[in-house]
């Protein structure tokens, strides 16, 4: 009778751990993880320059013309805190109103209101905080000049610096890129803000 039951105890959880690593979070095409709810799927993708939600239903991007709504920052031992949500042109767009939350654990929690035929209808969802995209300003004629705040290059004093993607890189390990200040994993040394490479 034991024997039968231990059996049993380890089938089950052996069945729980192949269930559990058979869940993968599914990518966007602009790289954030696909979150669905009442019918939708919706991307939220989050860079220090704010939240851009991709909106669609099945294969097909969703209108988004007259859309509101909210997001809200759920953070362990924080007050919540809010902003309002925006259509603009494919895409719904939450500029920050709040502090950066990068390097924390958070959870935001969206209510949009609008969408397709169900104008009065609000849909709820919430995804994990996790920066997808990080963007900087790079010199034209100095790549390695780049920083997170727009002004002059320091080198030429040319034109303001244009708008980019950037990532953090090790100067020594170019494949270590990261999205967070700090030190290369394999060697110590203090990564760099640097363009990111176009595919």
């Amino acid at each position: 009778m034991k024997r039968i039951f231990s059996t049993v105890l380890i089938l089950s959880i052996l069945i729980a751990l192949l269930s559990g690593c058979g869940r993968k979070e599914k990518k966007g095409e602009h790289g954030g993880t696909i979150v669905k709810a009442a019918g939708y799927s919706f991307e939220p993708v989050f860079s220090n320059f704010g939240v851009e939600i991709y909106v669609s239903r099945g294969s097909k991007p969703v209108p988004i013309e007259g859309v509101v709504g909210s997001a809200t920052v759920e953070q362990e031992g924080k007050p919540p805190r809010w902003a309002d949500l925006r259509a603009e042109v494919e895409r719904l767009l939450v500029p920050y109103a709040f502090p950066t939350i990068a390097g924390y654990s958070a959870n935001v929690r969206f209510n949009i209101k609008g969408l397709e035929e169900d104008r009065e209808k609000t849909v709820e969802f919430a995804a994990p905080f996790r920066m997808t995209v990080l963007y900087g300003y790079s010199c034209p004629k100095h790549p390695e000049i780049t920083t997170l705040r727009r002004g002059k290059c320091v080198k030429c004093g040319g034109a303001d610096k244009v708008e980019t993607k950037v990532r953090f890189q090790c100067s020594v390990h170019d494949d270590v890129w990261s999205m967070t200040y700090g030190e290369c994993e394999q060697c110590g040394t203090t990564l760099v803000l640097r363009p990111v490479p176009e595919p």
